[in-house]
């Protein structure tokens, strides 16, 4: 037997619509968000760690074993979207300081700076610190017909986004308003698979792995 489903059942939203659901999601997030900004205690503590160059541990001297001295060991990763390519890390660290200095942080360069210099916690090189979940996570699929090439976009509750590649360009990305790329970003995002985040991955503590 033959259904025919009306066509207010079977249309798509379309982009406005997805837009404004977004739009509205993100409201919510942002009044019942509770965030205390660390972005100061974060990079007072990537400056000591490369200042005083404490040693690493012995799992790390064990892992890489007699190449320990082709390795270095005192790197700090940072967005490149707030830094000096001309800078090293010690300068650059500063620079972000200034950069904010009396403004509000951001979740999104927060959560880069912890989950991309994990192994200073996992090493006890850092105090543990707690990050915010993110609002929403999404990558493409593999198979994709629509979105054929590898990309993610990571929103939080304050409006702030981090994004690999969703113009096809390799390149990382960190903003502060991801209202201002919805539009442009709409036709992708609209492909784009769900990705629950992970707890000690992507938010919540990160401090030194407990061994029983």
């Amino acid at each position: 037997m033959k259904y025919d489903l009306p066509p207010e059942e079977i249309a798509k939203p379309s982009a406005e619509e997805r837009m404004d659901a977004f739009a509205q999601l993100l409201k919510q997030a942002k009044e019942g968000a509770a965030w205390e900004p660390m972005l100061t205690e974060l990079l007072w503590t990537f400056e000591k760690f490369l200042v005083d160059r404490p040693p690493p541990p012995k799992s790390w001297t064990d892992r890489v074993g007699k190449d320990a001295d082709k390795y270095d060991y005192y790197q700090i990763v940072l967005p490149a979207d707030y830094t000096d390519p001309y800078m090293d890390e010690l300068e650059n660290i500063r620079l972000l300081r200034e950069k904010f200095a009396g403004q509000k942080s951001l979740m999104a360069l927060e959560n880069f700076l912890v989950t991309r210099n994990h192994f200073l916690y996992g090493n006890e090189h850092a105090a543990p610190v707690c990050l915010p979940r993110p609002l929403m996570m999404l990558e493409s699929y593999t198979t994709s017909a629509n979105v054929s090439w590898d990309c993610c976009l990571t929103v939080f509750a304050d409006g702030s986004w981090q994004a690999y590649n969703m113009d096809r360009d390799d390149e990382d990305a960190i903003g502060e308003d991801i209202s201002e790329q919805l539009e442009s970003w709409m036709p992708i995002i609209a492909y784009l698979k769900v990705i629950p985040p992970v707890e000690g991955r992507d938010y919540g503590w990160f401090k030194a792995v407990e061994i029983e």
